[in-house]
Order: C-alpha cells, then sequence, then structure tokens
C-alpha cells in the first residue's frame, strides 16, 4: 500500500500561497509503487546530471529536489523525503539568504513529512520557525501573509487531534491566537471586505468553542486552557473561563454580522445567516430564555432579504449539529452542506414535519474527529472518503429524545452544565463492536452533544433522533479536520 501525494495550496480559506502542502490518501495499487521506484530512477539520474552541470548548491536544484521529495514521500520513503527537502532548504538559504520567501514551500513540505512520521517534536520546532518568519520577517504580500497565520493554525490543529497528550493545550491555545492574529492584522491591513475574512472570524468562535470543550474535560488541558497568565500559576475558575469564551466568540459573530451588513460585497442573506449563527452561539451555551425568539430573528432577515417560505421551510425542517463545521452565506449554501453527503445525508426526515403537534424523526449520522475533544462532532457528510476509508471508522447507533423546550443538566467531562439542545433519554441500538472503554466514552460524549432545533411554523420541535456516531479507529490516516474549511 502506498500514499498519494497531492500537490495543493496552503490549505486556507481562500485558497493560495504556498504552493506545497500535502493531502494524504490510499491507494493499493501495487502498480503505482513500481511506477514511483521507476520514476525516482530517472528524478535521482536527472538530478546528478543538473549537479555536474551546475555544482551541490546552485538554486537551479531547488525545484528537482523538490519534486524528487514528493515522489519519496509518494513511495513511503519519509526519511529520504526529509534529506531531500532539508538540502533544497539550505541551498535555498544559501543563495537567497535566512529570511526570504522561497523557503516557506519548504518549511512547509518539512512540517507536512513530520507530522505524516508523527515526529511532532520536530514538527513543532519547523512551526515555531516558520511562525517566527510569519511574525517578523515576512515576505509577501497583505492577503499571503493572513493565509500564512491561517495555515499555521490549521497545522496546529492537526496537533490538538496527534500531538502527545500534555501537548494538546499548547497546539489549540497557538491555534486560537494564531487565528485572533490574522483577524487583527487583517483590520489594521484594512484587507476585511473578503469572504476569507468573514472565514476567519468564523472559525475563530469554533476555535473558542473547542477550547471550552478542552476546559469541560479537566485534567492538565483545561489547567492550561484556564491559566491567566503562561508565566504565573494564576488559573481563572472554570465558569469565569467558560463565560469569557462566550462573549468573544459572540462579540466575533457581531463582529461578522456588522460586516456584512457594511460592505458592499455581500447582500442581506448574507446578514440573516449571521443572525442564525449568533442564535446557533447563544443557544450553544444555554444563554437563551426563549430558543423560539432567539431564531426568529434569523428567520425574518432571511425572509425579508427575499428567501422563499419553501427554502426557509425545507432548511429549518431539520436538527443540525453545533457549532456549525463551515460558514455557508445563503440558505442555498447551507443547504447544498447539508446535502453533499459522501455516504450518509446529514440529517434525513423520516417523518414529515407537517404540523406542530406531530413529533417527527430524524436520521443524523455525525463523525468524532478526536475523542480528547467530547461534545464536538461533525456532520458525517463532511468527512472526505477520497482520503479516507469507512472502514477507518467504527459506527455506534443510539436513539434519544430531542425537546428544545426543557432544560436539563448534562455532565460534561468532569462538570455539571445546563442545556436546552442535548440528548434525552439516549439508548443504544444493537451491539456495536467497539470496545467497552470506547464505547462507554462515545456514549458520555453523545449525551453532550448540542443540536440546532428543527422548526414548525416558527416553534422548535420535540423529536425523535436515530443517530449513527463514528469514531475513528486507531490513528488511521489522514488527519480528520477538527475546524473545516
Amino acid at each position: 500500500m502506498s500514499q498519494k501525494i497531492v500537490s495543493t495550496k496552503y490549505s486556507t480559506a481562500s485558497g493560495f500561497i504556498i504552493s506545497i502542502a500535502f493531502v494524504f490518501s490510499l491507494t493499493s495499487n501495487a502498480n503505482d509503487f513500481a511506477s514511483l521506484q521507476q520514476k525516482l530512477i530517472i528524478q535521482n539520474d536527472n538530478l546528478l546530471a543538473l549537479e555536474d552541470n551546475f555544482g551541490r548548491h546552485d538554486f537551479q536544484l531547488v525545484e528537482p529536489l523538490t519534486h524528487l521529495a514528493q515522489t519519496q514521500f509518494d513511495a513511503n520513503h519519509f526519511d529520504d523525503a526529509m534529506e531531500t527537502v532539508s538540502r533544497a532548504l539550505q541551498i535555498t538559504r544559501l543563495n537567497h539568504g535566512l529570511y526570504t520567501k522561497e523557503q516557506y514551500d519548504l518549511l512547509a513540505m518539512k512540517i507536512d513529512i513530520d507530522i505524516r512520521r508523527a515526529s511532532w517534536d520536530k514538527a513543532d520546532k519547523s512551526l515555531r520557525h516558520f511562525k517566527w518568519l510569519v511574525e517578523n520577517r515576512f515576505e509577501g504580500n497583505d492577503l499571503e501573509l493572513l493565509e500564512a497565520l491561517d495555515w499555521l493554525a490549521n497545522v496546529h490543529m492537526q496537533g490538538v487531534i496527534h500531538d502527545k497528550t500534555d501537548q494538546r493545550a499548547y497546539h489549540l491555545i497557538a491555534a486560537t491566537r494564531l487565528n485572533e492574529q490574522a483577524v487583527h492584522q487583517a483590520q489594521i491591513l484594512a484587507n476585511t471586505n473578503s469572504r476569507f475574512y468573514a472565514e476567519l472570524l468564523y472559525s475563530l468562535t469554533e476555535k473558542y468553542y473547542l477550547e471550552t470543550r478542552g476546559i469541560l474535560g479537566g485534567g492538565s488541558t483545561a489547567y492550561y486552557l484556564r491559566l491567566l497568565n503562561p508565566y504565573s500559576a494564576l488559573v481563572d475558575s472554570r465558569s469565569r473561563a467558560l463565560e469569557v469564551r462566550y462573549r468573544v466568540g459572540l462579540e466575533k459573530l457581531t463582529m461578522l454580522r456588522a460586516f456584512l451588513q457594511d460592505s458592499m460585497q455581500f447582500d442581506s442573506e448574507t446578514v440573516g445567516m449571521a443572525e442564525l449563527y449568533i442564535a446557533d452561539w447563544k443557544v450553544l451555551f444555554n444563554k437563551s430564555n426563549d430558543i423560539n425568539a432567539e431564531y426568529a430573528v434569523s428567520f425574518n432577515s432571511l425572509k425579508d432579504a427575499g428567501v422563499s417560505k419553501e427554502k426557509l421551510d425545507q432548511f429549518f425542517s431539520q436538527p443540525a449539529i453545533l457549532p456549525r463545521p463551515v460558514l455557508s452565506l445563503s440558505i442555498e449554501e447551507a443547504l447544498a452542506v447539508r446535502n453533499s453527503a459522501s455516504l450518509f445525508q446529514e440529517s434525513e426526515l423520516i417523518n414529515p414535519v407537517n404540523s406542530a403537534s406531530v413529533q417527527p424523526s430524524f436520521n443524523l449520522s455525525l463523525y468524532e474527529p478526536t475523542q480528547f475533544l467530547g461534545g464536538h462532532a461533525v456532520d458525517f457528510s463532511q468527512l472526505d472518503l477520497s482520503e479516507t476509508s469507512i472502514d477507518d471508522w467504527q459506527s455506534i447507533r443510539v436513539d434519544f429524545e430531542f425537546d428544545p423546550t426543557e432544560e436539563r443538566r448534562v455532565r460534561n467531562g468532569v462538570y455539571f452544565t445546563k442545556s436546552h439542545v442535548s440528548a434525552n433519554n439516549l439508548s443504544l441500538i444493537g451491539q456495536p463492536g467497539v470496545e467497552n472503554d470506547d464505547l462507554r466514552q462515545a456514549l458520555a460524549h453523545i449525551k453532550t452533544l448540542s443540536f440546532r432545533p428543527a422548526f414548525f411554523e416558527g416553534k422548535a420541535l420535540e423529536g425523535k433522533v436515530d443517530l449513527d456516531f463514528r469514531i475513528r479507529v486507531g490513528d488511521a490516516y489522514p488527519l480528520p479536520s477538527l475546524v473545516m474549511r
């Protein structure tokens, strides 16, 4: 079995700055491996010929070295790929200096290779150096700077899932701070009139939410997330740490709404979508005294923007996991996300919603990117099955009742919180082939999930949900994402 490397751009919202990053997908074609070996021979021969003509340190060697490194990675020759990339990086610095942008691609390659080798200590050294370059000696335009910060934040989000347990808080804090820095830089550079800026704001709120999951989980992660100053032992109270993240998240969503209102680039429907995310945020943190009133603001705003009642009824007729994994700026976009299932539909209505007095039933399919952050799940339709296998995910089927009119106590990790939008009367369907400890943990996490209710005629509905909940088996690659793009 071999790994296929796809050359792509930085994994950022607007999608370009560094021309080399890696997306990993599994392939079992033996002929591919044979062709890779032949390709390696040809590339090595070409490199030797160039060395004979130009010497071992000429900058013209960088491009063939880069292609060779990609092929070596594709053939699972990770050590060789790292040696090749390191040599290309050395040649780049010899020819162009220590701080020039020509090295950015190669640093990104080094980081990706170390992540794939699970060498997070080495990856972190390159991450810290790259971060220093971006913050202190960056060469590039304003948009490239924002994308570099966003890319670094997303790499740290991979570390939240896959680095050692005692490094997860570090990665989560670093990802949040880099996202905050990107938003701040966009404001300073007056580079805020774009969808990328909107996505930076939205992804920042998701990171605040993930921090709350880490705090509720307790242990050393919660301790580091609650530290008031990394150089002191002063720790914020749990309740205040959660409240701070709720408030700054609400502030960012309010900024998103104001930005969309003031921008000539976006129409009034986008403002209605921002209102929807504000309602989601309040419900997620149980800050709403009237769920129907919260969502009515969005419903009316979208209706005033010209969205048809048919589309609104279609959109609000099904529940959805919170927070939403991607920013949608129109009902059509949001419906497309919901209907883009690669295996299952995100939410399937079993019994039609045609009366507020009839309790509907729904099917939901979700996956948990990491067991480390219980209470965070993503629509299964967002899992790219071209980059992973369904066999990498074990299924746990449960059904539960959902009543947004009733507040209940929910055990979140080591603490209890209150919620109107979490599961009630949960029961297991069948006997999943999951270890008992994993099953108990998954069931505990399902109970802490939050959902946007389904609505009929502006009223949040009670209902029954049949949930297919997927957890990852072992350390299967590629890496799932915590914050989607």
